[in-house]
């Protein structure tokens, strides 16, 4: 990652990039120029996966043309709030043998599976879907404004022939429905990814477009609609609605967390290390994303996966994590048997598994005092800092249990 890091401080040092965008307000950068830097712009589509040197600047990545982009300090990136709603189950039909919905390893694998199985159709709530298919991969020509950085300010941008494409063009009786699909759970993400499309869409139909946002992790589907409330303004954007769905059983009994808790094993805890990852689902999110490959990060979920045993850090001085013989088991296992593998690596810990036996056993949840009181007598002073992680924690076991 550093090396990677250094290529970008390189790229700007080499064009000037800092001085042209302090000078014009932003930069034209070219495929070509981009590739001397990073071959894949997938870094892009989220914030805290951008390079350092973009973080420190604010700055974006916005394509123009088919070959071409701007730099700009400009408002791309769109941040919604992260709930978590009841579980929706479906299923999928019986008749397909060649789709394995257990074992998902890519975004497509996803969209196929919410579409066979009715997910899709019920989130847009739509009659008669159909996956269509569109060679038009390239936008025609169109402008729009998007708010600059730190000021009131609106840039506006003309875009002809760039690059496109959802992931899938759902059509029913009453609506189109652009879809992009991740496997990244955040709660941000590059708006063009959603806007560009829709900007085309709109002028090309007379039915209302939507877009739609498909999440898979952990077995769950999360699926969100964005709407454009002005097509010609680009941070217009706002959250409709979003739901949760699943194709397995996604509860754990009580009896199986009882059986856990007989013969779960308690680590012996010599360092004094502890995470500071308020989203337990981002942790598993993190080691799904290591499936199969190495993962540069240094971030709170990394040293989290790393806590519970999930992964190890093979570069300590690039902070390049991957995952531990464990760790591939579990993600291995089928849906239910991980949540349990989970729940074992969190209660093995022995802070975890006092706390949630005060629960488990009075039906009341700690509150932050007995949590401080317990982080204290396992010697971490800096209490506040550490409660919103085992509250979190927690919590997401409880809400396992059925």
């Amino acid at each position: 990652m550093g090396d990677l890091f250094k290529n970008w401080e390189n790229l700007f040092e080499k064009y000037k990039i800092s001085e042209t965008i302090q000078q014009n307000g932003f930069f034209p950068i070219s495929r070509n120029q981009l590739a001397e830097a990073e071959k894949s712009r997938m870094s892009f589509l989220y914030r805290e996966c951008l390079p350092e040197i973009f973080r420190k600047n604010h700055l974006a990545l916005l394509p123009i043309e088919q070959e071409k982009f701007i730099l700009a300090p400009v408002q791309a990136y769109h941040q919604f709030t992260l709930d978590y709603p009841e579980i929706n189950h479906f299923s999928m039909p019986e008749y397909l043998e060649s789709m394995n919905h257990q074992h998902i390893h890519h975004q497509q694998t996803a969209l196929f599976c919410a579409l066979a199985s009715g997910i899709i159709a019920d989130f847009v709530e739509d009659e008669g879907l159909l996956p269509v298919y569109s060679d038009e991969i390239e936008s025609e020509r169109f402008s729009f404004e998007i708010a600059e950085n730190n000021s009131r300010n609106r840039r506006e941008i003309y875009v002809e022939n760039a690059p496109f494409q959802p992931d899938a063009f759902c059509e029913g009786k009453k609506y189109l429905s652009l879809i992009q699909a991740s496997r990244f759970l955040t709660d941000n993400f590059l708006i063009g990814y959603l806007y560009y499309p829709y900007r085309v869409w709109q002028a090309k139909v007379r039915k209302k477009v939507k877009s739609i946002l498909l999440v898979y992790t952990n077995g769950i589907y999360h699926l969100y609609e964005f709407r454009f409330n002005d097509p010609y303004s680009y941070n217009s954007i706002s959250l409709v609605k979003q739901k949760r769905y699943s194709l397995e059983r996604s509860s754990v009994t009580k009896a199986e967390i009882s059986s856990l808790l007989e013969r779960i094993p308690h680590l012996d805890e010599q360092e004094k290390f502890f995470p500071k990852a308020e989203n337990f689902r981002k942790v598993i999110n993190f080691c799904e994303l290591l499936d199969h490959q190495e993962y540069f990060s240094d971030d709170a979920c990394a040293e989290a996966s790393q806590y519970l045993g999930l992964t190890k850090k093979i570069d300590k001085e690039h902070s390049v994590y991957a995952l531990t013989t464990s760790g591939k088991k579990i993600l291995s296992a089928n849906f239910h048997e991980r949540q349990l593998a989970y729940c074992e690596c969190i209660l093995s810990h022995g802070i975890f598994f006092d706390l949630f036996m005060q629960y488990w056993k009075t039906g009341i949840f700690p509150d932050e005092s007995a949590i401080a009181e317990t982080l204290t007598k396992n010697h971490f002073s800096e209490t506040s800092a550490y409660i919103p992680t085992v509250k979190n924690w927690l919590n997401w076991i409880i809400q396992l249990i059925s």
